[in-house]
C-alpha cells in the first residue's frame, strides 16, 4: 500500500493549520499530492509545512499506515467539518461505518470512583442499546467504564490521543482496543500510528471527541481536567452539555458541579441524555412510538397504529422498559419514563 509523504507531514500540523480550503483550491485530496511544491505554497500552504515534507513522496506503509480517511473525501466524517481547523488525516482500526452516526460523548476522570464508573458504565450500554454510538477516548476511568458498558452492541467509537500502532504496543490500552474492534466498534487518531502521548495530544483529541458526538456527558472530573476541556469544545460547536451531579466536598465531582452551574443540563436519570436518540434508532415505525405514547396506551392500540405484529411490538416495548425509556403501569398500559 502506498501514502504519500505529504499526508503525514498534513498530520504533523493537525490543529494548527486548516488544511480544507487548501485541498478544495487543489480539486480534492488527489490534487494535494499531485500538484508541484510552487502550486501549493500558491494555494495557501505554509512554508514551514511545504519543508516538513519528506522529498520521497510516496512510501511503502503496512496495512494500519494505509486505513485513513483523507479531509475532502466522501468517506471523511462531516460532523468534523464543524471544527475550524478539522484533522486533514484520521486513521482508524474497525468498522468505519460507525462514524455514519452521530454518537453520544461520555467523558471523565481517570481518577473516578466506583459510583461514577457505574454511572459511564450503564450511559454506555444504554446509548449503544438504543442504536446509538458511544464516543469516549479510550483512557482509564470513566473512559474505559463507558466503552465496557457499550462493548457487546458494537457501537462503541475510541478517539485516542497517541497513535493507534504505539496505543497498542501499550499492555493496558491493548486488551480495550483489540476489544472495541472485535465487538464491530472503530478506533480513531488524528496521529500517524507510531506516535505518541503528549500533554498537547489529548486536548486536541478531545475536541474530535466533542465534534463527533451530538452531546457529551461529563460523568466525573476535578476542577482541571480534559472533560472539561471536551464541554468547552462542544459547546463552541453547539453541542448539548450534560454533567452528572455529586457530592459538593467530592473532588472527583467538582467539575460536574461547576459544569451545571454554569449551565450545563444535570443528568438527574439515566436515560435522560439518551432518550431522544434512543427513539430515533430504535423505533423505525409507520408511525413513531414515541408519538404515540404521549399518554398512556395499550399494546391493542399500539398494535392496530404502527401494523406491527403484537409480539415483535412487545419486545420492542420490553427492552424500552429495561432501559428505562417507557414504563409499564399497572393497568397494563405503556408510557414514556
Amino acid at each position: 500500500m502506498l501514502l504519500h509523504s505529504r499526508w503525514y507531514a498534513a498530520a504533523r500540523f493537525s490543529g494548527r493549520f486548516s488544511f480544507l480550503p487548501l485541498i478544495r483550491k487543489l480539486g480534492g485530496p488527489t490534487g494535494f499530492v499531485q500538484c508541484s511544491d510552487a502550486e501549493l505554497i500558491q494555494a495557501g500552504l505554509p512554508e514551514k509545512v511545504l519543508r516538513s515534507i519528506p522529498k520521497q513522496g510516496e512510501r511503502t506503509v503496512d496495512r494500519l499506515d494505509s486505513q485513513c480517511l483523507l479531509i475532502g473525501s466522501q468517506d471523511y466524517p462531516a460532523a468534523l467539518l464543524d471544527l475550524p481547523m478539522p484533522p486533514p488525516v484520521l486513521w482508524f482500526e474497525g468498522d468505519k461505518d460507525v462514524l455514519s452516526i452521530r454518537g453520544l460523548a461520555v467523558v471523565g476522570a481517570r481518577a473516578s470512583t466506583p459510583y461514577g464508573q457505574s454511572v459511564a458504565k450503564r450511559l454506555g450500554h444504554l446509548e449503544a442499546a438504543s442504536g446509538g454510538v458511544l464516543i469516549s477516548g479510550a483512557a482509564r476511568g470513566i473512559d474505559r467504564a463507558a466503552h465496557q458498558g457499550a462493548m457487546d452492541s458494537g457501537r462503541n467509537l475510541a478517539v485516542l490521543g497517541c497513535g493507534i500502532r504505539y496505543a497498542l504496543c501499550r499492555a493496558q490500552n491493548r486488551r480495550l482496543i483489540r476489544s472495541i474492534v472485535e465487538s464491530g466498534g472503530l478506533v480513531l487518531s488524528e496521529f500517524p500510528p507510531d506516535s505518541h502521548a503528549d500533554k498537547w495530544t489529548f486536548p486536541q483529541r478531545n475536541r474530535v471527541v466533542a465534534a463527533l458526538s451530538r452531546a457529551t456527558v461529563v460523568v466525573e472530573a476535578a476542577k482541571r481536567s480534559g472533560a472539561h476541556i471536551t464541554a468547552s469544545f462542544a459547546r463552541e460547536l453547539g453541542r448539548d452539555v450534560f454533567a452528572v451531579p455529586g457530592r459538593i466536598d467530592a473532588p472527583a465531582s467538582w467539575g460536574c458541579n461547576h459544569l451545571i452551574s454554569n449551565g450545563a443540563s444535570p443528568v438527574v436519570r439515566l436515560s435522560d441524555p439518551v432518550w431522544e436518540r434512543a427513539w430515533e434508532y430504535r423505533t423505525q415505525l409507520p408511525v413513531p412510538l414515541l408519538a404515540l405514547l404521549d399518554g398512556p396506551r395499550r399494546l391493542g392500540e399500539l398494535v392496530k397504529s404502527t401494523g406491527i405484529a403484537a409480539v415483535e411490538l412487545q419486545r420492542i416495548l420490553d427492552d424500552h422498559v429495561l432501559e428505562g425509556l417507557v414504563c409499564r403501569e399497572q393497568s397494563g398500559c405503556y408510557a414514556l419514563s
